[in-house]
């Protein structure tokens, strides 16, 4: 444990590695014996009916792009579940297998709810903890920005300092950040997704730029979003 408080006092945590962490769990979970043959159902469902489930995913990409933020009492239940789930499937499951033979997905279950009932309360520990983390890890790195995080590079106070200003800011301005992040999530999705339909990005005109092609469409789409949910946004 302290050499864990350790890492995260160095920054030593990069984006990558927290990123792959949680993709980590997610993937043992799937490969837990009692949730595999449901994760194949799963996969082989989408297999079958790719293009259905693609057009799907357009549809509520969309509907996450320009309504994402009246919507997002209902993402954070989900999506509080489906971390619970897992990690009550990767680390929890384990535990009590110790004292009692319980299926790993009951287990998952359990911590899943809790976890979504208490969602507000998650969400807003998440915020804070990736608020603050990012700005302190490139702070103390100065990996990201050496230029303008060079007077801070190596320095915790300084650096913590600058996550709490951060965390500060972030909350003051959440409602925005939210519209931004789910405008942003959603044309995300729905252009990935039209891609798998059309593979638009392997036609002969666009293969030289597809990369460039794909963040425009993004980028346009995202606008879009931010505006009618900036536009439709309630008033208090």
């Amino acid at each position: 444990m302290i050499e864990f408080f350790n890492n995260v006092k160095e920054a030593k945590f990069g984006f990558k590695q927290i990123i792959d962490f949680i993709s980590g769990i997610f993937k043992s979970a799937t490969e837990n014996a009692d949730i595999a043959s449901l994760w194949d159902k799963i996969s082989g469902f989408i297999s079958d009916y790719l293009i259905y489930v693609a057009i799907g995913l357009i549809v509520l990409g969309l509907i996450e792009a320009f309504f994402g933020k009246k919507l997002l009492t209902l993402q954070k239940f989900l999506g509080c579940f489906a971390v619970g789930f897992c990690a009550g499937v990767v680390y929890i499951s384990p535990l009590v297998d110790k004292l009692f033979t319980i299926p790993s997905w009951i287990v998952g279950l359990v911590i899943g709810i809790v976890a979504a009932i208490i969602c507000k309360l998650v969400y807003i520990l998440a915020v804070a903890l990736f608020a603050g983390y990012s700005v302190y890890y490139i702070c103390y790195s100065a990996s990201v920005l050496p230029q303008v995080t060079k007077f801070t590079e190596g320095n915790w106070i300084f650096s913590l300092i600058a996550a709490a200003v951060a965390i500060l800011l972030v909350f003051l301005l959440l409602k925005y950040i939210e519209m931004a992040g789910t405008a942003f999530l959603g044309s995300w999705l729905a252009v990935a997704a039209l891609n798998t339909v059309t593979d638009f990005m392997s036609l002969s005109f666009i293969q030289n730029f597809n990369v460039i092609v794909f963040w425009v469409l993004v980028g346009i789409v995202s606008l879009l979003g931010l505006v009618v949910q900036f536009r439709t946004r309630r008033r208090y």
